[in-house]
Parts: structure tokens; C-alpha cells; sequence
């Protein structure tokens, strides 16, 4: 079957925002039947716009961890300094069961 190659010339835009994306647009013959192809990656300013607020929130969470991090670790201390409270404030009982002990055996 006789076969005619036309060539092509033609511009790419990104139908979301209108950039032009001819250097992300690429022609190749296709594997399986020979035909040609025509490929086109994704807009850079599309996925950074699509990207640079999921950053943020990475970001954002990262922080928030942080904060967090740090309000168990200050928790962690209140709470072995009320341990430490507690043990003194039982040996006082104590010390005073004992007075107490020994001025009723008296």
C-alpha cells in the first residue's frame, strides 16, 4: 500500500492555563503499529501550581509535629517533676506517721 508523509508544523498550549509547552511535546512512530504519535508531557507551571501548596502543607504538618514534639517533652518533665513531688511529699507522711506513731506510744 502506497504510504504518504505529510510534516507538520503546529504550536502547544496548555488548555488549563495557556502556557506554551511546545518543548514538552515530543513525535514518535508508535511500537505496535507504526503510526505516528504525538507526546505531550505535563505543563511545568501547571504542576508546580498543583505542587507548591501540598509543599506548604507538608510544611505546615512539619511544624505542627514540631510543636507537638515539644509540648510531650515539656509534659514528660511536669510529669518527673510531679513524680519527684509526690515521693518527697509521701516521705513527709511518712516522717510525720512515725512522729505521730511515737508521741501516742509515749
Amino acid at each position: 500500500m502506497p504510504e504518504i508523509s505529510v510534516e507538520v508544523s503546529f504550536e502547544a498550549y496548555c488548555d488549563r492555563c495557556g502556557s506554551g509547552i511546545c518543548n514538552n511535546v515530543n513525535t514518535r512512530t508508535s511500537r505496535n503499529r507504526g503510526y505516528p504519535q504525538i507526546t505531550i508531557a505535563p505543563c511545568e507551571a501547571c504542576i508546580s501550581n498543583a505542587v507548591d501548596p501540598i509543599i506548604d502543607e507538608v510544611d505546615n504538618l512539619k511544624n505542627e509535629v514540631d510543636n507537638l514534639n515539644y509540648e510531650v517533652n515539656e509534659l514528660k518533665e511536669i510529669n518527673i517533676d510531679l513524680k519527684t513531688d509526690i515521693r518527697v511529699a509521701n516521705e513527709k507522711i511518712n516522717e510525720l506517721e512515725e512522729r505521730l506513731f511515737n508521741l501516742q506510744q509515749s
